[in-house]
């Protein structure tokens, strides 16, 4: 057979192999469903709320939804997952193939003796060719077959999986940390909305009493009962209140742009829980709860999270780069090799004799096949991973995290125990004042009861009576106001609902 119609059929099945491999390439990446990856469709956003009269609830799923931190977060977070799903230590096997095709030319010579020496020692004094032949004396071919294969290095793995694993959890922890800030945002955000509202009423009413104030002094002052400058004094404690009420009007509007900006939805008003549920979760925070409250902070607080799992994963990096002192195979490789000669008939003959002689009736040729096995492997040789230097920068990065997991730890605790002060004193405050207001506003009540019946008060009596009543429901309102507040940065510093704090039974 000639020898490239040999080395066709030997390397035929390869190409159909290549030939076969780059088709179904093709089809994965001209179709990504198909390669199993993500369609524009699943990455679709979310429906949009559209009511601009927003609860609590809904103004949180959509800031979830809206806010580019979170959906950053969230998308980091599934980069980070799919890492640690995937070993990228693994790498595919070789399949070699050689084929070699040769042949042996013979250039041979005849010398004859044309002086032979015939006393001791008996040496040919001279030779001369007498006839020279050459022709393509043999051929062969030879087919080389090699496996090889590359053994992912097992502490190299597991140091690897250890911290794509870490950079997932540290990942989830961002996540739910940057959830648990929105959360906090968009209720303390309602909390103003309400106080708002509540004291923009009642400063309506409060400009409504002064107006009438200014109104009747004009009137007094018309008719020379009262002088000028108490005219005036009304007249500027109108204009006060009504700055006061731009100025509260003006803030209300911008905490509104603030929602929307934080919801991705124009709102046009907000729907607040009932007073009785907002005010469930408020209760005394006594030590033994606070203590409790205090052990928790540290697994609540998904920043503290966060930093943990950072210093496990510098950690994986230092077992990594460790694992490179330990020697390990580079490859390992089986091969098989056969091969074929054969002498050609016709050139042994013409390469037998001398021309014009008699040729030898018999004449030899070979033919041989050569076959062979082996099995090779290569280790690598940690000359230069086994100095110190070789995880200098590991052992830093492992220093680093391990302060800022130290520090992270430090600042929450302190921000716990920060917001429990602000939560106490507000409390205080609060309890206080709706003591002594209690008694005021009733007394003031029963005064201004009393003012209606009489008529020898002197002009203006009634409504300051009315305006004292005013402003100490917005006192008590605004101390209601910071105690909520106090609240809700003291939920966000335990990075939980304080309506289920969970304790230990003996301190219950």
């Amino acid at each position: 057979m000639n020898p490239m119609n040999r080395a066709f059929m030997i390397l035929w099945p390869v190409l159909l192999m290549a030939l076969s491999g780059c088709r179904s390439t093709w089809s994965e990446t001209a179709n990504p469903t198909m390669a199993g990856e993500v369609t524009p469709d699943s990455t679709a956003p979310l429906s949009a709320v559209t009511n601009t009269v927003l609860d609590v609830h809904s103004a949180i799923t959509a800031a979830l939804a809206h806010q580019p931190e979170i959906v950053l977060l969230r998308q980091a977070m599934e980069v980070a997952r799919a890492e640690a799903v995937t070993c990228s230590g693994l790498l595919n096997p070789e399949l070699r193939v050689g084929y070699d095709v040769g042949g042996q030319r013979t250039e041979r010579t005849w010398y004859t003796n044309t002086a032979y020496n015939v006393i001791p020692p008996y040496t040919n004094t001279a030779w001369r060719p007498l006839d020279a032949r050459g022709d393509d004396a043999r051929d062969q071919d030879t087919l080389q077959l090699a496996l090889r294969i590359f053994p992912p290095n097992p502490w190299l793995l597991w140091a690897q999986g250890d911290g794509a694993r870490a950079r997932f959890a540290a990942a989830s922890a961002d996540l739910r940390a940057a959830e648990w800030r929105l959360l906090c945002g968009v209720r303390k955000l309602f909390n103003t909305l309400d106080y708002l509202e509540q004291d923009l009423e009642l400063a309506g009413k409060l400009v409504a009493i002064r107006q009438a104030e200014a109104e009747t002094l004009r009137i007094l002052a018309d008719k020379q009962q009262v002088t000028a400058v108490d005219e005036l004094a009304a007249v500027q404690r109108h204009y006060q209140v009504l700055m006061d009420r731009e100025r509260m009007e003006a803030s209300l509007a911008q905490k509104r742009a603030e929602l929307s900006a934080m919801t991705g939805i124009p709102v046009a008003g907000v729907l607040q829980d009932p007073p009785a549920a907002r005010e469930a979760g408020l209760r005394a925070l006594g030590g033994d709860r606070l203590a409790a409250m205090r052990v928790k902070v540290i697994e609540n607080r998904q920043e503290v999270v966060a930093a943990y799992w950072r210093q496990q994963s510098a950690q994986a990096s230092l077992r990594e780069a460790k694992s490179l002192r330990i020697p390990w195979f580079t490859h390992i490789q089986g091969s098989y090799t056969r091969g074929r000669s054969h002498e050609a008939l016709s050139a042994a003959a013409n390469l037998q004799t001398v021309p014009g002689a008699i040729p030898d009736p018999v004449l030899a040729t070979d033919e041989s096949q050569d076959e062979s096995w082996g099995i090779e492997a290569a280790v690598e040789i940690p000359v230069f991973s086994l100095g110190p230097g070789a995880t200098r920068l590991q052992r830093a990065d492992c220093r680093r995290w391990t302060a800022v997991f130290g520090e992270t730890t430090r600042n929450v605790l302190t921000q716990f125990d920060g917001a429990v002060t602000a939560w106490q004193d507000a409390s205080r405050r609060s309890a206080r004042l709706e003591t002594d207001s209690g008694a005021l506003i009733k007394r003031a009540e029963d005064l201004a009861a009393e003012i209606t019946a009489r008529r020898d008060l002197a002009p203006g009596d009634t409504g300051k009576v009315q305006e004292t009543i005013l402003q100490m429901k917005r006192t008590v309102l605004q101390s209601h106001f910071e105690r909520q507040q106090a609240w809700l940065l003291l939920e966000e510093a335990f990075g939980a609902s304080l309506k289920a704090v969970e304790m230990r039974a003996e301190i219950r």
